[in-house]
């Protein structure tokens, strides 16, 4: 849906039905996936495709709206208690029947041709990374190496963490921060994005992704964790003032198109060379909010069918572009090397392999997950319980909200 989503009480009012999306995040999603694979196919290249550049900083949007969308779906300041089983099945369920077969077929085509520096492994070496990725961990300092033989893969090894880490102690802190006034928990996350910021700009190298170069600063391996805490952090905050409908989410929902347009000339400033491209992760947060506002012309743009189906198949867009983008080149040489079919082959082979995956395996997975969990939808429908007591929530919608 894109209705506007809202309250007077204090306290939002949850409009969206049983089994409805919110399609302006939805489609967010989708924009910012479409944005990973033109950069990672070298679009930007193209002075004129180098216009809608996020500026390598689209996962950090991913981070900041999935933290925004888990406090609703879970209904983070509405409920008592977070069932920790069924989170932690809805979690696998969503990310891991495809991560686990693109990391398997990306692993086979690496060893097979030589991608990724995989035959500088010995045995035991590639034994013990690929189960580390198997295991979504390696992109966690200490116990993971950093490397990833598919390099998208390691934002998921981050959200993984952030899924265990951040989520369950925010869902539990979410009625103690609501207290806060609306200028501290926008400082707040202001403060958090400068750190993602800093971080960025200061130590990410993705060079330790791939392995076989030379070892980077210790710092380097902390990067991910950084980006992905501080923009979980950064959305469940903003997702807070939301549903208290403080003065920063209404302030945001009533300019949401001069929020847009901020992100935007952003955008075009670093495709002219004139800005800072990572600069928009200060805006991510308050252009969360500002989409919540479903009456604005960024929002209705974002729900359009192209731009929502997009965002549908965003997820598997993300893992398996840059396989394709391999294997094409792998079994089609002669079409990859000319440069005027090369982009238009592999995105929509891209858009293709990503949709098939979706109707696939991606929605048989969550329907067998509906189907697990329905048995216990009334226990937890029971344990709503309001962040504060006006009349403004309606929050029985929030577990059929897709996961």
């Amino acid at each position: 849906m894109n209705e506007d989503i809202s309250g007077s009480q204090g306290v939002a009012t949850i409009r969206f039905s049983a089994g409805r999306e919110i399609k302006q995040l939805t489609g967010l999603r989708g924009i910012a996936a479409l944005d990973v694979v033109i950069g990672h196919y070298n679009i930007h290249a193209s002075p004129l495709l180098r216009l809608v550049s996020f500026g390598n900083v689209a996962v950090d949007l991913f981070f900041c709206l999935s933290s925004f969308t888990l406090c609703l779906v879970y209904g983070a300041g509405l409920r008592q208690a977070l069932n920790l089983r069924h989170y932690g099945v809805a979690r696998l369920a969503r990310i891991y029947p495809l991560y686990l077969l693109v990391f398997a077929v990306n692993a086979m085509l690496a060893f097979e041709w030589g991608w990724s520096n995989v035959h500088l492994y010995s045995k035991a070496g590639a034994l013990l990374d690929g189960l580390r990725q198997v295991l979504l961990i390696n992109a966690w300092p200490v116990l993971g190496s950093g490397v990833f033989w598919d390099v998208t893969q390691w934002s998921v090894s981050v959200e993984v963490f952030c899924y265990i880490a951040a989520f369950p102690p925010f869902f539990y802190l979410t009625h103690r921060v609501a207290r806060a006034g609306a200028s501290m928990r926008a400082g707040v996350a202001l403060v958090l994005c400068f750190l993602n910021l800093l971080a960025f700009k200061k130590a990410f190298t993705p060079v330790i992704c791939t392995f076989g170069y030379p070892a980077a600063p210790d710092i380097a391996y902390w990067v991910a964790l950084i980006r992905g805490l501080t923009m979980f952090g950064a959305g469940w905050l903003a997702y807070i003032s939301w549903l208290r409908q403080d003065d920063w989410a209404k302030g945001a929902a009533g300019i949401a198109d001069a929020v847009a347009l901020a992100v935007l000339s952003i955008v075009v400033g670093f495709g002219f060379r004139l800005l800072d491209g990572p600069l928009m992760v200060l805006l991510f947060p308050s252009f969360l909010l500002a989409l919540m506002n479903g009456r604005s012309n960024v929002s209705r743009l974002l729900s359009t069918r192209p731009v929502l189906f997009l965002g549908r198949i965003s997820y598997a867009l993300y893992l398996v572009h840059l396989p394709v983008h391999a294997a094409l080149w792998a079994y089609w040489p002669t079409v990859m090397n000319n440069e005027t079919m090369r982009i238009p082959v592999a995105l929509v082979t891209s858009l293709l392999v990503a949709t098939v995956s979706l109707y696939a395996l991606e929605v048989p997975a969550r329907r067998a997950l509906r189907s697990w969990l329905a048995d216990g939808r009334g226990a937890v429908q029971a344990s709503l319980a309001p962040i504060s007591g006006g009349d403004g929530v309606a929050a029985e919608a929030l577990e059929r909200v897709s996961v």
